[in-house]
């Protein structure tokens, strides 16, 4: 053949036979020269690419087999017999092969039309040895991949392997637990034979049990300890057939006549004193489950007609009670509302509240069938401990753990001022009987007399030791009496600020209550009892005794001349100021025929 320049169409004509060359199975090495003499004799650019491809093409089937690519210079055998499970390697190098050619070609610069007639660049030659070569290797490397043993085969290989390796490891842990097992029982049956204390352990016990036997039997033999038995047993016999015969019969008498003979007199005694202990455990059990620490007394606030009054409970409840009808008329449940304290106005128609989360609660219609819900008249930063209604019932005063009493108007519900004086909370406030003045006492362990208007300090009175826990004004407000933390009562000059005199007690004062028309004051002590003392001068006037609780109210009441008593177990106990004796239809427990407020349900 002539040599030329490759042109379009035989460019087609001359890669589809190369490539048909190439990618067939069993072609033989006489085949491919003769290929490659042919394309010598066309031309050297004919020449050139048919060699670069089976050059490439040699190649990859070296590498493919041997995994190493042949280096550079050493002859490459022309063994084109690659069976399909090896293409997987050597297919991928062939296209790269391919792009190599390619690059080879675009290095000869050849510059002609693109025309099936005419001569190609070296551009236009690239471009038809991919679009040749492309296909039929990317179809043969599909096959090849899909007929790959070793592809198929590799999950179980992994598979196998990971199991293998995991048997090795739980054998090798097996064989390691054991041997070490082995040898600590090994060791401790060393040291255990080698131990002297078991060896004398059959001799020791024997000698123990020897012993103990000695003992058995003296004791058993003992005249005192036979006697203690014989005792026993007849003690035993004894309480059962009393137990039987108590049983059976409603008194003693019906008794065997030889116990009650035996046993007359301290047998009585015995019963008797038994029988008043079960009764009083079981009364104090049914009492005390409706008095427990949550539902115990905390405080019982009179109103001044003695009518009404509000007890509140530990848990924060208060209870507005008709104390002639002895029923509650509201409950103002501890969950929702934490009442501190209460006070009532004077005409009984209206309440102050103090709250635990510092608000200022207002009650009105008291005197009707159905009181309405609290209403918000303010807020302190903190608990309210104390609250008192002033003589005009217009205006309230509160005292509060933040460390202030604070008045407040009822009618247009807002704060009109506040005193900041003392240094701890609040823990009292009264009003003096013309509402000019709040006597207030605190946690800083002072009573303080300041002006309602200005909120300025009259007068400090300082002489308690602890915290001052109740005052009040007495004597037309020419005195103020303050209870205190330190065990005792004072009686202050409210005008120049002298001490009168101090009554103290070593158990402590609970409660505080006044007569202003009578001229005396009450306190309760710690002991349950009531003590009464004049207010002029202190001395000691009479004294009452408990209801079974800590004296949490005290009111005075006009007519008839009687002293109501409020205990923390919520009796209720009037007493006669003339006679010292409980008076008729005024004593009660606060317990009975209550019912919640229908709103609060």
């Amino acid at each position: 053949m002539s040599q030329a320049h490759p042109t379009g169409a035989d460019l087609d004509q001359f890669l589809d036979n190369l490539s048909q060359l190439l990618s067939t199975e069993g072609t033989t090495s006489e085949k491919v020269r003769a290929f490659l003499a042919e394309a010598k004799q066309r031309g050297g650019e004919w020449y050139e690419i048919a060699k670069t491809a089976v050059e490439l093409r040699v190649a990859a089937e070296e590498e493919g087999r041997t995994g190493e690519r042949p280096q550079e210079g050493k002859p490459s055998g022309l063994s084109l017999s690659t069976r399909g499970r090896e293409s997987s390697v050597v297919l991928p190098a062939l296209l790269l092969g391919a792009v190599a050619g390619v690059i080879l070609l675009a290095l000869l610069r050849l510059q002609r039309p693109d025309s099936s007639q005419q001569e190609l660049s070296s551009d236009q030659i690239a471009d038809r040895v991919l679009d040749k070569m492309e296909k039929p290797l990317q179809k043969q490397l599909e096959t090849a991949v899909a007929q790959s043993d070793a592809l198929k085969q590799l999950p179980d290989r992994v598979t196998a392997l990971k199991g293998e390796v995991t048997a090795a490891i739980d054998a090798a842990v097996v064989k390691s637990s054991n041997a070490i097992k082995e040898q600590l029982h090994q060791t401790i049956a060393d040291e255990i034979s080698k131990s002297k204390a078991l060896n004398n352990l059959p001799k020791t016990v024997a000698a123990a049990v020897g012993e103990q036997l000695k003992k058995d039997i003296a004791t058993s033999l003992d005249e005192k300890r036979l006697s203690e038995r014989i005792v026993a047993k007849l003690k035993d016999d004894l309480i059962k057939e009393v137990a039987e015969a108590v049983t059976k019969a409603p008194a003693v008498a019906d008794l065997p006549k030889r116990v009650a003979k035996e046993f007359e007199g301290r047998l009585k005694t015995d019963l008797l004193a038994e029988m008043r202990q079960a009764i009083s455990d079981q009364f104090v059990r049914e009492y005390r489950s409706l008095f427990d620490e949550r539902t115990a007394l905390r405080s019982v606030v009179f109103s001044s007609a003695g009518g009404e009054a509000f007890s509140i409970a530990r848990d924060g409840t208060a209870k507005l009670w008709v104390l002639k009808g002895r029923f509650s008329l509201a409950t103002y449940p501890g969950a929702k509302y934490q009442i501190n304290s209460a006070a009532f106005s004077p005409d009984g128609r209206q309440a102050v509240l103090g709250s635990q989360d510092g608000s200022v609660l207002l009650l009105d219609n008291l005197g009707g069938s159905k009181p309405e819900l609290p209403k918000l008249i303010g807020r302190h930063d903190r608990a309210v401990f104390t609250v008192a209604f002033s003589p005009s019932d217009r205006v309230a005063v509160s005292g509060s753990a933040d460390g202030t009493a604070r008045v407040w108007d009822l009618r247009e519900r807002r704060e009109r001022g506040r005193f900041t004086r003392h240094r701890g909370s609040v823990l009292a406030v009264r009003f003096s009987t013309k509402g000019n003045y709040v006597v207030s006492g605190g946690a800083d362990n002072t009573v303080r007399r300041w002006n309602v208007e200005s909120q300025e300090e009259v007068r400090a009175y300082q002489g308690h030791k602890e915290a001052v826990l109740d005052v009040a004004l007495a004597s037309e407000d020419s005195r103020i009496i303050s209870v205190g933390a330190d065990r005792s009562v004072r009686l202050w000059n409210a005008e120049s600020g002298d001490l009168i005199k101090t009554m103290e007690d070593p158990r402590g004062f609970t409660s505080l209550g006044v007569n202003q028309e009578a001229g005396i004051f009450a306190c309760g002590r710690r002991d349950h009892t009531v003590q009464v003392w004049e207010t002029k001068t202190g001395e000691s006037v009479r004294s009452f005794p408990g209801a079974g609780g800590l004296v949490v109210g005290l009111s005075f009441l006009k007519k008839p001349e009687v002293l109501l008593t409020a205990s923390s177990n919520g009796a209720v106990v009037g007493w006669n100021l003339k006679t010292g004796k409980e008076e008729p239809g005024l004593s009660f427990p606060l317990i009975s025929g209550s019912r919640s407020l229908p709103r609060d349900e």
